[in-house]
């Protein structure tokens, strides 16, 4: 018996949750002998709901909800059952829904139902964060939210210019972090203005780096220095030509393992557009962690 979960939230994105649990369930029937939903009413309900499915033998799950949600699960995934881990199956109910981005669904949930395969899949790098997990990204300071929400429309349409824009907006700010960062081995000290931890997989088909393959096995580590507006500025003509790692403003490591500890004040970070734990942190990279449904 080929058994799904369905774990949706009830207010899912501008749609209803029931309606889009009904829709899913009407799909899913080509594909599963066995479905059951679960509505996410408590903070570690998405969690707890992956984790039992590991234990029973589920051959997928299915997300309706945000890169916070799919996080949880993907926590789940991750610290059970190593060997019998579901597939995954995420849908837009959130804010941003990075994650459903970079596996190619509309964000029409309706239209992202309509379009599901069964018949494609991929093998996901996964970071880990202390004892959290990200999807996309790891960040400190203000430019990563800007990055981050850049839409998958904006760009395709502005490509680099979409990014220049978001980071022009942030680049006023002038928070700076006194850090050591060790970077396999290596150990940098410095004031910093952000640091950023991204998976090929969210870098893939940006402007940030050029030759970049989709879920390569590495963290790519981008420290901008503290400076003035004006040199933040200067990164834009770069970030728009795709040539953002030779910036002098700018450290690009390529790497597995990264450690970050406050040489100064209590540092708030940030996974996948929401705050998580503070400073200090160690991030690895989990290479092909988990096994997804996607549709280009």
């Amino acid at each position: 018996m080929k058994k799904v979960l369905i774990i949706y939230n009830p207010v899912a994105g501008s749609e209803k949750g029931e309606e889009i649990n009904f829709l899913l369930r009407k799909k899913l029937v080509e594909e599963f002998d066995y479905i059951i939903s679960k509505k996410t009413v408590e903070a570690e309900d998405a969690y707890n709901f992956a984790k039992n499915a590991c234990s029973q033998d589920f051959h997928a799950i299915f997300v309706v909800g945000g890169d916070g949600t799919i996080n949880q699960v993907t926590k789940a995934l991750l610290e059970n059952y190593p060997n019998n881990r579901p597939v995954l199956g995420v849908f837009p109910g959130g804010t941003f829904n990075g994650v459903s981005r970079i596996l190619g669904y509309p964000q029409n949930i309706r239209a992202a139902i309509r379009k599901l395969k069964f018949d494609k899949t991929i093998k996901m790098d996964v970071g880990k964060f202390n004892e959290n997990y990200f999807n996309m990204i790891f960040s400190i300071g203000d430019i990563p939210e800007s990055i981050h929400n850049v839409s998958n429309e904006e760009k395709s349409v502005f490509s680099g210019w979409a990014y220049a824009y978001n980071i022009a907006k942030d680049a006023i700010k002038n928070n700076h972090y006194l850090m050591e960062v060790n970077v396999d081995g290596q150990i940098i000290k410095g004031d910093f203005s952000h640091l950023i931890v991204m998976l090929s997989s969210a870098l893939y088909g940006t402007p940030l780096i050029n030759d970049i393959e989709k879920n390569d096995g590495y963290l790519h580590l981008f420290i901008v220095k503290e400076s003035t507006l004006f040199d933040k500025m200067s990164i834009i003509p770069d970030l728009i030509s795709g040539k953002i790692k030779n910036n002098e403003h700018i450290k690009y490591f390529k790497c597995k393992n990264i450690q970050i500890k406050s040489l100064d004040k209590l540092i708030e970070t940030d996974i996948d557009g929401e705050k998580s734990d503070h400073l200090p942190a160690n991030i690895e990279i989990i290479s092909q962690a988990i096994e997804m449904y996607v549709l280009n």
